[in-house]
């Protein structure tokens, strides 16, 4: 057969031809050099990186009749093989007498151990040594290892062995402890760009720079599977050039131009268009697991840009400067989230399968993602407004006796007027306990002398606890359908709220299955809504529907209701009123 395949074509020859194992081919001359042949080597490492290739080069330097002969360019200074004389030739082939390739996962009992054995006695043909390489020598029986102890431990003087294997940890100790051990190591992102380009110019392929990159970052170091790549693209187009639309359809990853939108659609927040592209990819067959890897592949890289790593990027330089583009569009608090988002997809589809479905959820709440606001620029307004409300008791004539900011997870700020030795005990029995006084959220509390405040009026509506649930309900439904969360809303949507006590908000469904359906980024996505219409950070309760539910939310007690009716009775209090509307503020908390 005439044509070779490039992975065949392209195999090193010699030590000055092998990528990225330059510490295992530097020991190994030097020690060729002085003269210090070990009589049993173990080349341990993924697949696809070298180890066969430096066994049969190793093979050939010890034998070689000139391993220093003199090249095109100058005398080598390292031994070489000549690849020119009659041994060299041989080994290159395949049919020297004294190099014997044994693959073990076929030849693994022990028989075949002791008829090497029985063979290693024999002086070699015409080489030097004779020598044996063992591929994937994991695979050797027990037995068939401990056979092989003493002959490997103490062979003729003419003899050496080689071992190869992808599973090192699966070699006895005992033949681990009498090998010389060198790990083959997966090759960098740059080695292998560098080595596609070497082939492409030779072989006159024509591949773009986002093509070569895709093609390296899938063969994820092996350049036994980047050859491979490189040939099964060069044979699909037919001579024309080679673009990384191509080798993203021939890798199974659907249109590059389709991932690339969804990335847009991504930063840009838009969970219509995510859903809407992912269907699109899904109709051409793209491998959805792959698809999601290269997602969190693209964001970590994002994410390295923030700090400032583009050395750390697998990427061309065209694609670079569109992901610093991109970079800039996102916050560091994004990416983490985002990331940690598409971390649990991947999880969630190796433990229960349903690659769409998790990927879809992945990408709508890949979209929901808000920033939070900075502790510092909290401190800063809350700050601000310690200045405004004890600009106010001044401007009242009031003695200003404390005022307390605490910076932390909670920060409370709290004034009082000085009350006087009569009603001391009656105004310290009004003011909070101070374990109601903490709120999560660096909240603004209020706590002003019982004086300030004034008695509701009696025009004040009769507080309703039903339509006060009904309208916090059709303002989140309302909501969440406008910022196009549909699956959410559609679940939402076949639920009823049933209670809310001002600390939880419970939610009922029909059925288990229906409950099963809200997790916790669900219910936290709820109570970011809720926490925006009324103030306070809610928990959220699901339950199955029973039918004495309703009965209870309408016997509900007036004080069973205590948070609402405060906050009713304050909206309409004329100082809070004339408070929020000289400050611009709004309530945040009331406290009975």
């Amino acid at each position: 057969m005439s044509y070779e395949a490039l992975a065949l074509k392209w195999r090193p020859k010699s030590f000055k031809d092998v990528v990225g194992q330059s510490h295992v081919v530097t020991t190994l001359q030097n020690a060729i050099a002085a003269g210090k042949i070990h009589h049993a080597y173990l080349f341990s490492g993924p697949r696809g990186v070298g180890k066969t290739t430096v066994a049969r080069i190793l093979a050939k330097t010890i034998n070689c009749a000139d391993p220093y002969a003199e090249t095109e360019f100058s005398k080598s200074d390292k031994p070489e093989p000549c690849n020119q004389c009659t041994n060299c030739k041989e080994i290159s082939n395949g049919n020297s007498l004294d190099v014997i390739e044994m693959d073990a996962a076929s030849n693994r009992g022990i028989d075949e151990i002791r008829e090497l054995k029985e063979n290693v006695i024999l002086a070699p043909a015409s080489c030097k040594y004779k020598v044996y390489i063992i591929d994937e020598a994991h695979m050797l029986t027990p037995e068939a290892s401990n056979a092989l102890l003493k002959t490997l431990e103490e062979p003729p003087k003419h003899v050496i062995f080689i071992l190869a294997t992808t599973e090192r940890h699966k070699i006895l100790p005992t033949i681990l402890s009498r090998c010389q051990n060198f790990d083959f190591r997966y090759m960098t992102y740059s080695q292998l760009i560098e080595r596609l380009k070497e082939i492409c110019s030779v072989e006159g392929y024509t591949v773009d720079d986002d093509g070569l990159s895709l093609i390296a970052q899938q063969s994820e170091g092996c350049l036994r599977d980047a050859e491979n790549i490189l040939e099964q693209l060069v044979a699909s187009s037919n001579g024309e050039e080679v673009k990384a639309e191509d080798v993203s359809k021939l890798l199974g990853f659907g249109s590059y131009q389709l991932m690339e939108q969804l990335i847009t659609l991504i930063i840009e927040r838009d969970s219509k268009g995510c859903l809407q592209t992912l269907a699109a990819l899904t109709e051409q067959g793209a491998d959805l697991t792959q698809c999601l890897r290269n997602l969190i592949t693209h964001f970590r890289s994002l994410r390295l840009l923030k700090h400032d790593l583009k050395q750390e990027i697998h990427a061309s330089k065209s694609k670079l400067n569109e992901m610093t583009l991109q970079s800039k569009k996102v916050s560091s608090e994004q990416l983490e989230k985002i990331i940690a988002i598409f971390m649990k997809a991947s999880s969630d589809i190796k433990q229960y399968g349903y690659e769409q479905y998790n990927l879809e959820s992945a990408l709508i709440n890949a979209c929901s993602i808000q920033d939070s606001i900075p502790l510092s620029e909290a401190l800063d307004k809350l700050t601000e407004l310690q200045g405004k409300l004890e600009q106010l008791l001044s401007n009242q004539n009031q003695p200003l006796v404390h005022s307390t900011f605490t910076k932390g997870g909670q920060g409370d700020f709290q004034t009082s007027a000085m009350p006087s030795e009569a009603n001391k005990q009656e105004n310290s029995d009004l003011l909070p306990k101070p374990s109601e006084s903490a709120l999560p959220g660096n909240e603004v509390k209020k706590n002003l002398d019982p004086k300030f405040r004034t008695a509701p009026t009696d025009n004040i509506k009769k507080f309703d606890a039903n339509s006060a649930i009904t309208a916090i309900w059709e303002e989140l439904l309302k909501r969440i359908e406008n910022d196009k969360k549909s699956i959410l809303h559609a679940h939402l949507n076949s639920a009823n709220p049933v209670n809310f006590d001002g600390n939880k908000f419970t939610i009922e469904v029909e059925t288990s299955a229906h409950r099963n359906m809200f997790d916790e980024d669900d219910k936290s996505l709820i109570a970011n809504y809720l926490s925006d219409m009324t103030g306070r950070r809610l928990k959220i309760e699901v339950t199955v529907s029973n039918t004495n539910t309703l009965a209870k939310l309408n016997n509900h007690k007036p004080q069973e209701m205590t948070w609402l009716r405060l906050r009713s009775e304050a909206e309409q209090d004329e100082e809070v009123q004339l408070a929020m509307k000289f400050f611009g503020g709004e309530i945040i908390d009331v406290k009975p």
